[in-house]
């Protein structure tokens, strides 16, 4: 689509498997490359890894930190004023924010967490769809399996059977 219509993304999230062959978030922009003529000979895409250690001193530094509040309690009930604590900003300030530069909702990152950890499990263990959804975070297995499939396109046992090693 960037080729095609010249139209920059920016900051899009994205599931991208990493070198190590693990699946993670990253946060991608990407624009259309043309020659000095004007003809289009590629395009350019930068992605960071949602797992990257950012420096404090980083723009953003506040949202690594409710990045990684998400990333190690997704399994648990949280609230998004806790997140908003680990940012040292107000729940709407954090909303808007994380809006701006992720372009989701606090709710939202905690879900994808949360869908990361299933894909992995699914494809590592032999471990029950039901008890993968627990170990999630999510209520039952049919609340997974329709997260799951919403995001990902398939049943859980699907994308197992799929993507087993």
């Amino acid at each position: 689509m960037v080729v095609e219509t010249g139209h920059m993304l920016t900051n899009e999230l994205e599931f991208i498997t990493r070198p190590d062959r693990t699946i993670g978030w990253f946060l991608t922009s990407k624009s259309r490359w043309t020659d000095e003529a004007g003809e289009v000979v590629g395009v350019v895409s930068v992605s960071v890894d949602l797992r990257t250690d950012v420096d404090a001193d980083a723009p953003h530094a506040r949202l690594a930190a409710v990045v990684e509040v998400a990333r190690r309690r997704f399994a648990e009930p949280i609230e998004v004023a806790d997140l908003a604590l680990a940012a040292d900003m107000s729940v709407a300030q954090l909303e808007r924010a994380m809006r701006r530069v992720l372009g989701l909702s606090p709710k939202q990152l905690v879900m994808r967490f949360r869908l990361e950890e299933g894909l992995r499990l699914l494809t590592t263990t032999e471990l029950a769809i039901a008890e993968v959804a627990h170990r999630c975070g999510y209520y039952d297995q049919s609340a997974f399996s329709r997260h799951f499939r919403k995001v990902v396109g398939s049943s859980p046992n699907a994308y197992r059977t799929a993507h087993r090693p």
